[in-house]
């Protein structure tokens, strides 16, 4: 909107300075037919750029894409673009015509993916089964955990103050599965200072 408005206030303030030749209004239509040109084919660079991309890379949702610029689970395939979300929770909307001169990395949701096993220590305060369903529902919440194969949650320890649980899920990466873990710990093991779990 900021470009469109200055493009209008250079082509007014251009009017106004040739208003005195003759070929003014040569010149402004010229130069406005130039401008739609150029915006034109920004737009359908990336349009045919995608028309050629996604006839020869069949695209899914939650496949992995890697670039050298930008990687994440595909989220939304669009007709100019690709919508990436990363590591960090972060969508990332990538032009077609970004692949053209990149080499491209994709990996389907089941492919390359490899169990990964952390364990929690929490409070004894909150029921195990009410846990075990809490703990598998936030992995599958996450961008780096595979939502087509179901995590396991299970109980190797009980006391009377805390119950140590084996968590086993699914990701593509060692990397994936550190933040997975962490994020876990993160949540379920600051209980042990406060029961409130969401």
């Amino acid at each position: 909107m900021e470009f469109i408005l200055w493009v209008t206030f250079g082509l007014w303030a251009l009017n106004g300075t040739l208003n005195e030749y003759p070929f003014n209004n040569l010149i402004i239509t010229a130069l406005v037919a130039i401008l739609i040109a150029i915006v034109s084919w920004y737009f359908l660079r990336d349009f045919i750029s995608g028309v050629i991309i996604k006839a020869e890379i069949p695209f899914e949702k939650n496949q992995y894409i890697k670039l050298p610029h930008a990687e994440g689970i595909l989220k939304k395939i669009g007709y100019r673009s690709l919508e990436l979300e990363t590591y960090s929770g972060e969508r990332v909307k990538v032009p077609f015509s970004r692949f053209t001169s990149d080499a491209i990395s994709v990996q389907n949701p089941n492919d390359g993916l490899k169990g990964h096993e952390t364990l929690l220590t929490i409070t004894a305060r909150i029921p195990i089964e009410e846990l075990k369903r809490k703990i598998a529902h936030e992995i599958l919440l996450l961008p780096w955990s595979s939502i087509n194969m179901d995590p396991s949650v299970t109980v190797i320890e009980q006391n009377a103050d805390y119950n140590t649980f084996q968590v086993r899920y699914f990701t593509v990466s060692s990397h994936n599965a550190s933040l997975i873990s962490q994020h876990l710990k993160n949540v379920f093991e600051k209980t042990n200072t406060s029961s409130n779990i969401k």
